[in-house]
């Protein structure tokens, strides 16, 4: 009887296998549970990783053990990711490839934070970059105003890495136009006037 009572708190004692936090906690103390039903989830010290969907073009240029950079938010500078599996199958929907890469640590960095990886250029074609200082954000969005028929007009864009002060625009702005620095009193539709 003795043993079989020891048996039995074997059970009620649980043990992760790794150093870690409570991420959630799936239940609550009196509730009934079934067996394989998950109780809690645990955080590592470390092992994060960034999901990313890539383009087939970009795909071609990406490989496993490639080192590039991530852009993650709360974090000032960027912080290094090796690509560890690229998805054999695109997603019929959007053709894009899911890309997983393991990122180095950092202090402040834990899991659910929104990350954006610079991947390499997939040809030497030339960038449109525009001053890092009219490119403003709004929630997960980037956006810029560019000038047309005197007046200030928003347009959301894709951006690409910031080096030397300025953005790259992936897509959303074509070469010629525009834009406005500082843009963080404008609205869509505000006149401007251009100085040279």
């Amino acid at each position: 009887m003795l043993s079989g009572a020891r048996d039995n708190l074997a059970y009620a004692a649980l043990r992760a296998p790794f150093a870690g936090v409570v991420a959630i906690r799936n239940v609550n103390l009196g509730d009934v549970v079934a067996p394989g039903r998950p109780l809690i989830e645990i955080e590592g010290a470390g092992g994060l990783e960034v999901r990313a969907t890539v383009e087939p073009d970009i795909l071609a240029h990406l490989k496993p053990g490639l080192k590039v950079m991530a852009h993650v938010d709360g974090q000032a500078a960027p912080l290094e990711a090796t690509v560890r599996t690229i998805s054999p199958a695109g997603d019929p929907a959007t053709y894009r490839f899911e890309v997983k890469a393991d990122l180095t640590s950092a202090p402040g960095l834990r899991s659910g934070l929104f990350a954006r990886l610079a991947v390499p250029s997939p040809s030497a074609e030339a960038r449109l970059l525009v001053p890092a200082g009219a490119v403003f954000r709004r929630g997960g969005l980037f956006g810029v105003y560019v000038v047309a028929d005197g007046r200030a007009r928003l347009r959301w864009v894709a951006v690409g890495e910031t080096t030397g002060g300025r953005t790259e625009i992936r897509s959303g702005v074509v070469a010629g136009e525009r834009v406005v620095i500082g843009p963080a009193e404008l609205s869509d539709g505000t006149p401007v006037e251009e100085k040279r």
